[in-house]
């Protein structure tokens, strides 16, 4: 009846908002890994000191292969050489620019002991390396004009790098193929060295097998 529908209507009260809009509240949202906010943070913690120990390791021999600078004015050879490029594997460096490259990296090291020998500069010589007095004093000794030939370096031309690899957290080994003109040097059957450099002060030092470097433990 007419009546009952009426008072269906009356008795039905849709709240105000009807029909209702989206939620505002924030919903819960559970982790699907199952960690705590403290894990996560411990998590992200280790992953950065990985990154960073990589990224340590990544400049550490960025800065063992740096360009090697241009020859010093202390302990430049007569004519002084250009700046050189970065002396990379598989280069070669011609005698004719050899220098006094300081001992910044490992390779300029390298290549200033190269062009110590070259030139007879033990001085210079004894202050990059570890040449023991004995053999020092030896070589002082000599006649004029016989030390870079009893060296073996008189007729040199030039050398090429091989590689450089790190071997501790303050060495580094460098292998380079040294070229004669003509035949090797007596006692010389291959012109390949190994070089260890090790790191001394702000520097790095060149480690002489014996007899001419001082051996482990010496006391140098």
């Amino acid at each position: 009846t007419k009546e009952h529908c009426a008072s269906n209507r009356s008795a039905t009260r849709w709240p105000r908002s009807w029909p209702p809009g989206p939620r505002t509240h924030r919903s819960f949202r559970p982790n699907p890994q199952g960690t705590t906010s403290s894990q996560a943070a411990a998590q992200a913690s280790l992953a950065d000191l990985l990154q960073l120990r990589a990224e340590v390791a990544r400049l550490r021999r960025q800065i063992a292969a740096r360009p090697i600078p241009s020859a010093s004015s202390g302990h430049a050879p007569a004519t002084t050489p250009e700046a050189k490029p970065a002396w990379a594997a598989g280069e070669f460096l011609a005698q004719e620019s050899w220098g006094d490259f300081g001992t910044e990296t490992p390779l300029s090291a390298v290549a200033t002991q190269l062009w110590a020998l070259r030139h007879g500069d033990l001085d210079r010589l004894a202050e990059i390396s570890n040449i023991n007095p004995t053999a020092l004093e030896r070589l002082r000794s000599l006649p004029p004009g016989t030390l870079v030939e009893t060296l073996g370096m008189g007729r040199v031309t030039g050398a090429r790098l091989i590689e450089i690899r790190e071997t501790g957290p303050d060495t580094f080994e460098v292998h380079y193929e040294a070229s004669w003109d003509g035949h090797l040097p007596a006692g010389m059957t291959s012109g390949i060295n190994r070089v260890q450099a090790v790191r001394s002060g702000n520097g790095w030092k060149i480690l002489l097998p014996p007899p001419l470097g001082e051996k482990p433990g010496s006391g140098q």
